[in-house]
C-alpha cells in the first residue's frame, strides 16, 4: 500500500493495482489482511511456476476477502496497527540492547575494560 511518506514511486508494469471500493473496505484493513498468513497461504497455492513465478489478474479476482462491518474494519486495523507500533518500539529497543552488547564485548575483549 501505497503511504505519501513513502516519497515518489513509480508504478511498476508487471504489478497489480488494487483500487479497493472506499465504501466496501477500509484501506488499512485490506493492507492487514494482504499481510495476514491467510493471503500468504493462498498466494503460495496460485503461484505458476516459471522464470519468475506469479499471479495474474484473472486468479486475484478469485481472492475472497472477509469484509466485516466497515467500523469493525477499521477496529481491526487499528487494533494491528497498536501491535504493530508496540513491536517496532521493541525493535529499537533490542538494536539498542544489541549495539550495547557490541561495544561492552569490545571493551572487555580488548582490555580497555576490566
Amino acid at each position: 500500500m501505497y503511504h505519501e511518506w513513502d516519497g515518489p514511486c513509480v508504478y511498476a508494469g508487471y504489478l497489480i493495482r488494487f483500487r479497493p471500493k472506499p465504501d466496501l473496505v477500509f484501506p488499512d484493513y485490506l493492507e492487514c489482511c494482504t499481510r495476514s498468513e491467510f493471503y500468504g497461504q493462498w498466494v503460495f497455492s496460485m503461484l505458476r511456476a516459471g522464470a519468475q513465478p506469479n499471479i495474474n489478474a484473472a486468479e486475484y479476482s478469485s481472492l475472497t476477502i472477509p469484509l466485516p462491518p466497515f467500523s469493525e474494519q477499521r477496529a481491526i486495523a487499528s487494533a494491528l496497527e497498536g501491535v504493530e507500533s508496540t513491536m517496532e518500539v521493541a525493535r529499537e529497543e533490542l538494536a539498542g540492547l544489541r549495539l550495547l552488547k557490541e561495544s561492552t564485548a569490545d571493551a572487555l575483549l580488548t582490555g580497555r575494560v576490566r
